[in-house]
């Protein structure tokens, strides 16, 4: 039995650009043959393409799911009269899990919508323009010449809309790409001096592609609005940035738990050691605020550019301005952090050894520190202190929550500085780490921290294991 039907995709319901729909044509030309594809429950439900580009879109089929969760979690709330915060609050188990698997969907989410843009709009056109270089110029003919206008919400938009006619192997075709960025922007001089360069009736050259003659474009090289392709790498930076110090910090809080949790009290041993700072390297705070600042200004700089192109054409949009302020303002904080950070990178290193990482309570422990002549030099104040924290280790507010603490070194002079050990004592009340009231963990860390001469101030926390007194 034979069916009919007019569908191209199941999406397809016209084109903005004579050139794409000109492509379709050429593709499927009358009385060819060609494969569709067909609904076996409808026979006349058929389409000749597969739209794969509708996969591209799944990334962003997943922002909508915050608003599900979140409305999902107020509706049970509501439902149940339970308080879902208090209840992961109380289960430390589900908190940890929530903080590592909710920073892990956010960053994934950037990192795919940034991939799928930049390959849309920023890799294509390039690899585009490169194939270009070995097309063929041709005469075409102009048939139309304009400035297009486009409304939107943050006002007016222009692009180039020039229609051009030329022949192959004696047949005419025709295009309406000016050059492979397509769409629109602010700025209606720039496009008027395009347009002004192709009158309608006038002849101008070409560039045509050998394999299929309904792909041509009248500029083939390198054009400013390419640039604008490269807003996406904010996107795809923060969020691999994102979910590699996420892990990271999974893995770092994993091992530590580990270490102070996991292990029963015959696998500790004494002995002198160095201790390695729990807040990490230098570098990752200077490449977090780098990458975040990067992200925060690309975007910000793309209104910016709009409200600065207002004011050159003599109609400022004062809204837009005075909305803007407060972002410009985050964005130079974060840019001076930013600096902050990668001065942080040369200050000293000190040196922490500790005669028993894990001591027990009432017992005795020796913390030595080393920094060196030079470095001591431009320290104004060094100070160590041995705290009893409540809340995870990895939990960034417990160093607020302090329940016991013990000064170990403190002083103004940079000669003492330099090296030096002092002996401390627990008490016999001590708590022992891994102890609980309420549910609330409870653990040690050893405070260092130095104020420098005109350089960021240090501040790194060890991480020791106190263990119940020996009975």
């Amino acid at each position: 039995k034979r069916h009919t039907s007019d569908k191209i995709s199941s999406n397809y319901s016209g084109d903005k650009k004579y050139s794409k729909a000109q492509k379709l044509t050429e593709r499927f030309k009358p009385a060819t043959k060609a494969k569709c594809l067909v609904n076996p429950s409808n026979p006349d439900e058929a389409l000749l393409i597969h739209n794969s580009e509708m996969f591209l879109m799944l990334p962003f089929m997943l922002i909508p799911l915050i608003f599900i969760l979140v409305g999902a979690g107020g509706i049970y709330g509501i439902w149940s009269g339970k308080n879902m915060m208090d209840s992961v609050k109380s289960d430390t188990g589900v908190k940890t899990k929530l903080q590592n698997i909710v920073p892990i969907l956010f960053f994934t989410v950037f990192l795919l919508v940034g991939l799928v843009t930049f390959h849309i709009f920023g890799i294509r056109p390039f690899m585009k323009m490169i194939a270009a270089e070995k097309w063929n110029s041709i005469t075409c003919q102009i048939i139309s010449s304009s400035v297009g206008s486009h409304s939107g919400d943050d006002g007016a938009t222009y692009s180039v809309d020039i229609l051009y006619s030329y022949n192959v192997d004696g047949r005419e075709f025709k295009s309406d790409n000016y050059s492979f960025m397509g769409g629109s922007s602010s700025g209606y001089d720039g496009k008027k001096t395009i347009v002004d360069r192709y009158p309608a009736g006038s002849q101008s050259t070409c560039f045509i592609n050998p394999e299929d003659p309904s792909d041509a474009v009248l500029k083939r090289g390198f054009s400013a609005e390419m640039l604008f392709g490269l807003i996406p790498l904010a996107f795809v930076i923060a969020g691999a940035a994102g979910l590699y110090f996420t892990l990271k910090k999974s893995r770092r809080v994993s091992n530590l738990e580990q270490n102070n949790y996991s292990r029963s009290i015959s696998d500790y041993s004494s002995g002198e050691c160095v201790l390695k700072p729990a807040n990490g390297g230098p570098w990752g705070g200077f490449l977090g605020f780098l990458l975040f600042a990067l992200f925060w200004n690309g975007i910000v700089s793309i209104f910016v550019y709009q409200d600065v192109l207002s004011w050159q054409r003599g109609r400022p949009e004062w809204f837009l301005t005075i909305f803007l302020i407060p972002f410009v303002l985050v964005g130079a904080l974060l840019l001076f952090f930013t600096l902050i950070a990668f001065i942080s990178i040369f200050n000293p290193r000190p040196r922490l050894t500790v005669s028993n990482a894990s001591p027990r309570a009432g017992s005795k422990f020796t913390v030595k520190w080393e920094i060196g002549e030079k470095s001591a030099e431009i320290f104004e104040r060094l100070e160590i202190l041995l705290e009893c924290r409540s809340g995870e280790p990895s939990d960034s507010s417990s160093k607020k929550s302090i329940l016991d603490k013990m000064l170990v070194f403190d002083t103004n002079d940079w000669a003492r500085m330099t090296c030096g050990s002092r002996e401390v004592e627990l008490p016999l009340d001590a708590r022992p780490s891994n102890s609980s009231d309420d549910a609330l963990k409870v653990h040690w860390a050893i405070s260092l921290r130095g104020r420098l001469k005109h350089r960021p101030k240090i501040a790194l926390e060890y991480p020791v294991t106190v263990l119940e007194k020996r009975v």
